[in-house]
């Protein structure tokens, strides 16, 4: 379950997504769901702050001779979004089916089938 006391807002990323005010009328897997948003948004900020990082880093070496070319940063950046979008693409997967066999064991549980209702 989440945590309503430890949430930490970073206010420049505040505007983006902000927690609702009615939070705890939410569902456990509600909160749940948002609670692992709220740490993806956190760890895609961490990783903008890491590129710009080595972005700075770059500059500052850019005299050696044994920098990368742009084209092979921009090469590896194309397969690292490729790797990314795959695992979106999985996690939404996930969830749909989660939600599926949810509504799957619903179904059974309040509709069980004729032929156990017969035994």
């Amino acid at each position: 379950m989440l945590d309503l006391n430890n949430i930490k807002v970073d206010h420049k990323l505040s505007k983006l997504y902000r927690m609702p005010e009615n939070l705890q009328n939410m569902s456990k897997l509600q909160q749940e769901v948002l609670g692992k948003y709220t740490q993806l948004a956190e760890s895609l900020h961490k990783l903008d702050e890491t590129v710009k990082e080595l972005n700075r880093s770059a500059k500052e070496t850019q005299d050696n001779a044994d920098n990368v070319s742009a084209e092979e940063i921009l090469e590896e950046m194309r397969q690292i979004e490729t790797k990314i979008s795959l695992i979106g693409t999985l996690f939404k997967g996930s969830v749909y089916s989660f939600i599926l066999q949810r509504k799957n064991d619903y179904n059974i549980i309040n509709n069980p089938p004729t032929d156990a209702l017969e035994q």
